[in-house]
């Protein structure tokens, strides 16, 4: 499990901004190249494993990046 913060840290430092926000607590990033994810923020919770993956997988990334980054 990761912690979100761990998760846009990571995102901030390959590029990736927060431009938008969508209803409630999903956030749109964006990325230079014109890349899009969204993104649910729920602070203080841990993302799980599956979630992760899938987030790092629309973003271009493994988990073997994000876990030796």
């Amino acid at each position: 499990m990761a912690k979100l913060r761990d998760l846009l840290a990571f995102l901030r430092a390959k590029g990736w901004s927060e431009y938008r926000h969508e209803n409630g607590s999903h956030r749109v990033w964006g990325h230079p190249d014109g890349r899009q994810i969204t993104i649910a923020i729920h602070p203080g919770k841990e993302i799980d494993r599956p979630t992760l993956a899938k987030i790092l997988k629309q973003a271009g990334y493994s988990l073997k990046e994000f876990w030796n980054r």
